[in-house]
């Protein structure tokens, strides 16, 4: 009981479970396996697009004679874009659906590389940063669809499997990029290449994500939300000749906007932890180059190599997070034990002698990554009620937005003041002060686990 985020299922609840399609314990159905497919396609090819063509932008930068600085503000805009455009995406779900929002969100992103790529001028770049900032949210809106999709004890599993295909389309498309540059004739037609990826992914979701994902949220999500939550309310309506589905869109939004204060307010056990490792991995990305070069002096080869290292370990950690919580006996423990060995290998990992002994240090902290994003946002998820579930989706994105925002500066300083030993501490310290939160109040049992069943079971029925 103690090593277990998720408190088992009431009588109720597992007659309900039982129900559904005949399944042993542990199986998906078949609608989560045609989830799990959908969004592991969609992330794959997701950062396939982006991959193609970050690799080119270094040389794009140079030939527009940008300074350091103005390329590392370019850098903060996309992520203060981002930070805002998470939340707003959230808010659109919730309104549109899914699949209308990830249409809107692919076709952004499509015009804003599109417009990346054939960027000559500064205003032209960020405000392709800007657009690309907002719309780039495929990874977000695939969570909220296994969320919403998937009971809770599969989310882990299925999350973690979902980063490790976006890993894998990022160890691919690097490769892919620098031989379509060649081929095509440079950045502006790998773009175009881009643009026509995002645009597929539309048809992608059409052909594979299941035709009962996306209930009107109206009818389904808020009226299922005040069923769990509003019992009494719902009675006293009843009572008095009116039904919850015919609030008033005042009530209804003031509801609403309750709900979702109430779990942010018992979140933040949740979100200090994926803040704090959100900053530190960051700040270790941002440094990663630049430490790398100036410690190690590698050779393209085997600066090469250790890339795709790293893009290896981060594919397969993100597909054997499942298997990482039942080693560690409950995903309380697997949060607990992740931060505290980053704490210790981000220590270290500045202190190498060699390439190869950084990567060693730095792979942990990989794979332990991985499974805290993993289940950290399952826990946010367990938290939320269908209602509230996108906002809340949106607002732990955000998290790695703000990391975006302040990591480049923040390392910078730290490297050119202090060295790579004062940034090993500061990543240090900054996941300590998680493991130090977790003791004060490790996160909290999932609220709405039982919601999440019954939207299986109608979309079973339907």
């Amino acid at each position: 009981k103690h090593g277990s985020l998720l408190r088992q299922p009431s009588p109720v609840h597992s007659t309900m479970a039982q129900s559904r399609a005949p399944q042993t314990s542990g199986e998906l159905t078949v609608q989560e396996q045609r989830v799990r497919t959908a969004v592991n396609v969609l992330c794959f090819i997701d950062m396939v697009a982006v991959g193609i063509l970050i690799p080119l932008l270094p040389s794009a930068l140079r030939a527009m004679d940008l300074s350091t600085s103005v390329v590392g503000l370019v850098s903060s805009v996309y992520g203060a874009a981002n930070f805002f455009g998470a939340p707003l995406v959230g808010w659109i779900v919730n309104r549109l659906g899914r699949y209308n929002t990830l249409a809107l969100c692919l076709v952004g992103s499509a015009v804003g590389y599109v417009l990346l790529s054939i960027s000559k001028s500064l205003f032209l770049l960020i405000i392709s940063r800007v657009i690309t900032g907002i719309f780039k949210q495929t990874t977000l809106i695939c969570k909220m669809i296994v969320a919403s999709t998937t009971p809770l004890e599969h989310r882990t599993t299925l999350i973690g499997q979902m980063a490790g295909w976006g890993s894998a389309g990022f160890i691919v498309a690097p490769m892919l990029g620098g031989y379509l540059s060649e081929w095509l004739g440079g950045i502006t037609a790998t773009g175009m290449v881009t643009g026509g990826l995002f645009l597929s992914n539309i048809l992608v979701a059409k052909v594979l994500l299941p035709s009962s994902m996306d209930p009107t949220p109206s009818t389904s999500e808020v009226s299922m939300d005040d069923q769990n939550e509003g019992d009494s309310d719902s009675t006293a309506s009843t009572d008095s000749g009116e039904s919850t589905s015919a609030k008033s869109p005042k009530a209804s939004t003031l509801h609403h906007s309750t709900s979702l204060a109430q779990a942010v307010a018992t979140s933040w056990p949740v979100f200090l932890p994926l803040m704090c490792s959100n900053l530190a991995i960051i700040l270790l990305r941002s440094a990663f180059t630049l430490h790398v070069e100036s410690a190690y002096s590698p050779s393209p080869k085997d600066f090469g190599t250790a890339l795709s290292v790293q893009g290896v370990v981060g594919s397969l950690s993100g597909m054997a997070v499942g298997y990482m919580t039942q080693l560690f006996r409950g995903e309380k423990n697997l949060i607990l034990g992740c931060l505290i060995i980053q704490s210790v290998c981000f220590l270290f990992c500045f202190q190498a002698a060699s390439l190869w002994g950084f990567l060693a240090w730095s792979t942990p902290i990989r794979i332990t990554s991985s499974a805290l994003q993993a289940t950290l946002t399952t826990a946010v998820t367990g938290l939320a009620n269908p209602a509230t579930m996108g906002t809340m989706l949106a607002l732990s994105e955000s998290t790695m937005s703000i990391s975006r925002m302040i990591s480049p500066t923040i390392s910078g300083f730290a490297l050119d003041f202090g060295g790579p030993t004062v940034l090993g501490i500061l990543c240090s310290a900054v996941v300590q002060l998680a493991v130090v939160g977790f003791f004060i109040q490790s996160p909290p049992a999932p609220k709405h686990k039982a919601t999440t069943a019954k939207t299986s079971q109608q979309q079973q029925q339907q």
